[in-house]
């Protein structure tokens, strides 16, 4: 039996502890194949955000390059969500991601000009990029 798991929470709010202006990431990862068994503990990391603005959406990513919208707000980037609610197709993402049909992603970014594509078809593409 194959088994991988994976738990994020993402919070920019003051909830859950949070200092005013900050963003928290908890992640936990455990995979169960056969005789290979791992887990990765639960790690959380908080990080000061200066800028109060992100960008959200679904978008709809087919072939060909598609920039996912960003408001000038969003002057710098910091922490990026990204997961494909499509059911059969993968989505690319231009910080170097492929993500399968229910596939998420948490990451910090470098650049707020951030496309997406597939190889046939289209995926809804659920994102949000906060400012730093």
């Amino acid at each position: 039996m194959k088994t991988i798991c994976a738990f994020v929470v993402v919070a920019a709010i003051a909830a859950c502890a949070l200092a005013d202006d900050e963003i928290q990431a908890t992640a936990r990862l455990y995979v169960q194949n056969g005789f290979n068994k791992s887990e990765k503990n639960v790690q959380s990391l908080n990080v000061d955000q200066a800028g109060t603005y992100a960008a959200a959406g679904v978008v709809a990513v087919s072939t060909g390059t598609n920039t996912l919208p960003v408001n000038a707000d969003v002057a710098t980037a910091g922490w990026a969500w990204f997961r494909n609610v499509s059911t059969n197709t993968r989505a690319w993402v231009s910080v170097n991601m492929l993500l399968y049909p229910g596939e998420f992603a948490l990451l910090p970014i470098a650049s707020t000009n951030v496309t997406a594509w597939t190889t046939n078809g289209t995926a809804n593409l659920d994102y949000q990029i906060n400012a730093r």
